[in-house]
Formats: structure tokens, sequence, C-alpha cells
């Protein structure tokens, strides 16, 4: 033990050392059932290049003394149900598979849900892996499930891990309603799914009967045909190993009883979904999806929290267009292709980027051109002044990993989305 110290009313106990250059990874555990914990984090942190740290919170023995006299004996006490923790994850570590002699091990006092939340926070971590938690009724109408509360405190994701882990999953589903919450969930169950798994994106729609009473058929079928629009944009969006198979399901009635249902039937062993991200009376109430999966899944969960407002602009330019995207070698066809159909049209020029925001580069000019030079590694935009007199603009861009072209449904050309390094160059037309 090398460090010992207080903050406030929470004392800090921690061993080990973090390893240097990895973001971190919050393992959420008080020693009883961590093994599965504990094999879960080790397997999937070289997947996201994160260092796992081994959490622990113990509740105040205050609340549990009503008689202030006793006062004078808590500092005592915690410390014993410290060392007792301490002892019983360490324990635990050395006894799992693997090497995670090296991870570091705090444990602290305080309310365990805001207390975890908090310190991935602080530390800025990449995912916090914890165990499913209790289901008994009791628990619930106490509000005493853990992983349940700090989903709702955490801004990232957590995976709470079911009893049996014991490998990375082979079959994950995804609860798919097209938000961006949601397809960051798809992003990140894929990231955790084992080579040659199966990764099943879940959409569950309306009853026929309700969609009927709308609009009758062609509501229905038009509902549908919107629904095969997205999952192919989805699906093109996402980075899928070879190895990887990914399937869209369309169930009909209410998305956490379909959704736990098909978990059951498919042999899923993994459930993800986006939280609702809603306010503070939402985050109370029980009726989500993302709880209900939680409440009633014997499988581990992965619940991921709404994604930033960068985030969001990302997802809706994949799910409101349909992304027309290639590798380096494609993109002088793409791009002349895209120059072809769209030469005269009025633009506007966007670069986005974050050492200084969203800045407009340019605003009514007609696109005269796009290209990209693969010797030079640099595509450049060419644009006529609106008035036709010979002026133009050329828009150089270096650094390029990804060109889409951005078309609406049944539609035009809507954009060019060009991204290099951490930021975004994006023409769109004005007509």
């Amino acid at each position: 033990m090398t460090t010992t110290g207080t903050t406030g009313s929470t004392t800090v106990d921690q061993e080990g050392t973090q390893p240097t250059g990895a973001v971190p990874l919050i393992v959420a555990t008080k020693g009883a059932g961590a093994m599965p914990v504990i094999t879960a984090a080790r397997l999937i942190a070289p997947r996201l290049g994160a260092a796992p740290e081994l959490f622990a919170v113990s509740e105040p023995i205050a609340m549990y003394l009503p008689d202030i006299s006793m006062a004078s004996i808590i500092p005592d006490l915690e410390a014993d149900q410290r060392g007792a923790v301490m002892a019983e994850v360490t324990r635990v570590a050395r006894a799992s598979e693997g090497d995670v002699s090296s991870w570091p091990i705090e444990v602290t006092v305080g309310q365990p849900a805001r207390t975890i939340a908090r310190r991935a926070h602080e530390r800025k971590a990449r995912l916090i892996v914890m165990g499913l938690g209790r289901h008994e009724a009791m628990d619930r109408v106490l509000g005493r499930e853990v992983a349940l509360q700090t989903i709702r405190e955490a801004n990232l994701p957590v995976l709470a891990v079911a009893p049996n882990f014991d490998r990375l999953p082979l079959h994950a589903a995804v609860a798919v309603d097209f938000s961006a919450a949601s397809v960051r969930a798809a992003e990140e169950a894929l990231a955790l799914l084992a080579p040659g798994g199966t990764l099943s994106l879940v959409h569950v729609r309306p009853a026929d009967d309700l969609l009927l009473r709308i609009g009758g058929n062609a509501v229905r079928e038009n509902y549908d045909h919107e629904v095969d629009n997205l999952f192919g944009r989805l699906i093109a969006s996402l980075k899928v190993p070879a190895s990887v198979t990914v399937n869209s399901v369309v169930l009909e009635g209410h998305p956490a009883d379909r959704m736990v249902q098909f978990v059951e039937d498919a042999e899923v062993d993994l459930i993800a979904s986006g939280s609702s991200g809603l306010g503070f009376l939402e985050r109370l109430m029980v009726g989500s999806v993302a709880t209900r999966i939680i409440r009633r899944s014997s499988v581990s969960v992965l619940v991921v929290p709404p994604p930033s407002s960068a985030e969001v602009e990302r997802i809706e330019h994949l799910l409101s267009a349909a992304a027309e995207a290639s590798r380096e070698a494609g993109w002088p066809a793409l791009l002349e292709a895209f120059s072809g159909r769209n030469e005269g049209r009025t633009t506007q020029l966007e670069v986005d980027d974050p050492s200084f925001g969203a800045q407009f580069q340019g605003t009514g000019y007609r696109l005269r051109g796009v290209s990209y030079d693969r010797r030079a590694g640099q595509l450049q935009l060419m644009l006529g002044a609106p008035t036709g007199d010979g002026v133009h603009l050329t828009h150089a861009i270096s650094g390029v990993t990804s060109v889409a072209v951005l078309t609406t449904p049944d539609g035009p050309d809507a954009a060019l989305q060009v991204v290099h390094g951490d930021g975004q160059t994006i023409l769109t037309f004005r007509d």
C-alpha cells in the first residue's frame, strides 16, 4: 500500500501503478463477484487501448450508526472496512487468469454509483466495467442496483458484466432506434465483439395495427422503407472487421420486451443500448428502454450515454444522408462524378476544427469541381465567384482520411464531407 490520504469526507487507499500512455478503464468491484468483472476488463482493455484500474467503494458506516456518541469510532471502523475490501479485491485479482498485478487498486468511501461515476469522469476513462448487479424486487424498489444507478450517473459507456462472463462476446444485439446514442451503442458493441462474432442491429417498430390506424398501408410501407434505408446507412458507416457478421433485425412490439426475448431466442451474450439522456426526473423513472433491459437481462449489458453535439452531428450526417464513401484509391473517380453532377450549383463551405471550432470559409460560390491528387495527398475544391466574372476560390485540404458524398433520400447530392485529422470540411449546397 503506497498512498493513504483524505479528501473531504472520502478516504482513499491505493496500491499499484497506472501504466502511462493508455486511457483508463475503471473496473468497479468490491471483491464479491469480482472475477467475471476482472476477466472482462482483462480481455477488453487491449482492444480499447485502455489501462484497467480496480476501484472499490465502501459505503459510509456513519449511515448505519444512529447513536451520535459512537461517531468517534467511525474512522477506525471505516479503516478496517477499507482494509477488508482491499484485501478481498487483491485476493481475487491475484487469483484471476492473466497478469493483473500491475493494475492499480483504489478503495474509497462514498455512495457507490455516484462515486464510481465521478471517479471515471475525473480520470477521463474510456469505459466503466462492473457487475450486472442483483435483480431482487426489494433492490429495485429501494433503487440499490448499483449498476443501474451508475448508468444514470455516468457520462461514459458502462458495461455491466453478467456472472458467467468468461470470454469476449460472440453475439451482440444492439437496440437501434437510429438515435445518435443507439448508433454509438452499435459502434461500442462492435469494438467489444470477439473475432468471428455476430452483431445484430435490432429495431423494434410499432405494431401493425397502430401504423394502419395512423395512415393505412402507405404509412406502414413508408416506415419499413425508411428503416431499410437507415439500416443500410448505419451498416455502411460501421468499421466492421472481415470476420464479423452484421445482421439487421426488425421486430414488433415493446422495445425492451422484444429485445430481451430476442436475446434469449438468438443466444446473445451482450445486449447494448443507448441511454435516454433525459433530465433528472426522467432518470428517477424506470420506464426507459435501457432501464428495463438492464433490470431484466440475464446477459451482460452495455449502455452508452448520449454523445457530444459534435458526435450527434456526425451521426446525423450518416443517417440523414446516404454516405457514398471509398478508400483513397477510389476518391478521384468519386469526386469526378460528384463534380459532374453538381457543377454550377451554389455552395457554402464550412471547416470544423477542434482548435478553433466551426467557421464558414465561403458562401455563395458556385462549384467548379473537386479533385484529389494522390501523389500530393491533397484534395482541392474549386469554387467560382457568384457573378461569373472569372474570380475563383481554391481550397486545398491535406491529411484527408475520409471522403463521403451525402445525398438526400430520392434527391440530389446534399453535401461533400471531407474528414482530415481531428476536423472536417463540409461543402453544402444552397439550391
